[in-house]
């Protein structure tokens, strides 16, 4: 076992620049869709494209690639994949949903209160189908040019 061998693994190196790649692109996705620059947004989750996507569309086609598409390997990958897709744009999104309608409470009742009721929760975490169809694009494409 040669642990120097996780450099060649040409599927880990195509997830790893395909969540790279869409975590970058989130600065200027926000830039054109806000008009504000944001260097912040890189390390952001939720918005466009979905990086977690684009990390699982890579290694699956990856994997694909290399064991074949009726492999166990790319099943069980393909599977993660189809889940976290699903997470995304579902569980997450709805997620913030409830964040931003708990944030809009909270700012209420300070306002009836005068006193800071909790600190604001995340509200952007989870992504449109648009943006997780954003992360699969960056994922394959990243894939094929590995």
């Amino acid at each position: 076992m040669n642990v120097l061998d996780i450099f060649s693994n040409t599927a880990l190196i195509s997830a790893i620049v395909a969540w790279a790649l869409a975590q970058f692109l989130k600065i200027f996705t926000y830039w054109y869709k806000d008009k504000k620059f944001s260097f912040k947004k890189i390390t952001a989750a939720g918005g466009m494209p979905s990086s977690h996507t684009a990390l699982m569309a890579a290694l699956a086609l990856s994997v694909a690639e290399r064991c074949g598409f009726g492999s166990v390997e790319f099943a069980i990958a393909a599977c993660v994949m189809a889940l976290t897709m699903y997470d995304a744009a579902g569980v997450r999104r709805e997620a913030g949903r409830h964040a931003s309608m708990l944030n809009t409470i909270a700012d209420q009742m300070e306002e009836q209160t005068g006193e800071l009721v909790s600190d604001d929760l995340k509200e952007v975490i989870g992504h449109t189908p648009f943006e997780v169809f954003g992360g699969l694009l960056v994922g394959i494409l990243v894939a094929l040019a590995i």
